[in-house]
């Protein structure tokens, strides 16, 4: 399997482009790098380097590669938030690695079929519906909504 890789000119590691025009839409600076440099080296806030990929493709080679780990207990992060705890992962297949991951995916997969998820689509869209009317009912957004509509989850 191929890795992807930086260019043979490797430009000094750069902090995660964060700035965005639009709070829904990814920062401006991602697509440039998809385009112009789309394996670029990255620098942690704790000052550990990586590589950053914006392409699909790249990323799916590298989550297949079993080289790679999804399992964050030792890992560094780009963007900062508070130190992993194991608990964090409780209950999320993103973490683990084969074959525990193969395990409780085949465990899974009947509960996310497209009939079922097609058979949940009435209850969803009714969920949504009544949250967006409640919004509209109100006289000023809630903060939450003001901060980022994408936190809210209704279930």
């Amino acid at each position: 399997m191929r890795v992807p890789q930086p260019p043979a000119s490797v430009p000094a590691p750069a902090p995660l482009p964060t700035r965005r025009d639009d709070p829904l839409d990814p920062p401006p600076a991602l697509g440039l790098l998809r385009t112009e440099s789309p394996v670029s080296p990255l620098s942690f806030p704790d000052g550990a380097t990586g590589l950053l990929l914006t392409r699909h493709r790249d990323v799916r080679e590298i989550l297949a590669d079993e080289r790679f780990s999804a399992d964050r207990s030792s890992a560094s992060s780009p963007i900062r938030r508070p130190a992993f705890r194991p608990e964090d992962r409780t209950g999320s297949l993103l973490f683990l690695d084969r074959p525990e991951h193969t395990r409780y995916r085949r465990l899974l997969t009947p509960f996310f079929t497209t009939r079922r998820m097609q058979a949940l689509a009435p209850r969803v869209e009714r969920i949504v519906a009544d949250h967006l009317d409640a919004l509209r009912a109100a006289a000023r957004p809630p903060t939450w909504f003001r901060r980022s509509p994408c936190r809210s989850r209704p279930w």
